[in-house]
């Protein structure tokens, strides 16, 4: 049975979430941010954090096998966010 991850990236001077994601592979994940080359807010703030020798921390939040309930972790997070 496969497992999903609820993961934020946090800013690692301000200590503060700056992106909320699902995932079922934390790690690849995580590399997948940094090698991102796309035109976005989140990958801008990730190169200009690269550009000062530093990288987001990544924290899983929660973690189940319901696809659907994670989907819905998300969504409350990123309103809180």
């Amino acid at each position: 049975m496969r497992k999903y991850y609820l993961y934020a990236l946090f800013d690692p001077n301000l200590k503060i979430p700056k992106y909320i994601g699902i995932t079922n592979n934390p790690d690849r994940r995580y590399l997948e941010h940094l090698e991102d080359t796309n035109n976005t807010k989140k990958t801008r703030w990730i190169q200009s954090l690269k550009q000062g020798n530093k990288v987001p921390i990544m924290k899983v939040v929660k973690d189940t096998n319901d696809v659907h309930k994670v989907i819905e972790w998300e969504k409350l997070y990123i309103a809180k966010l």
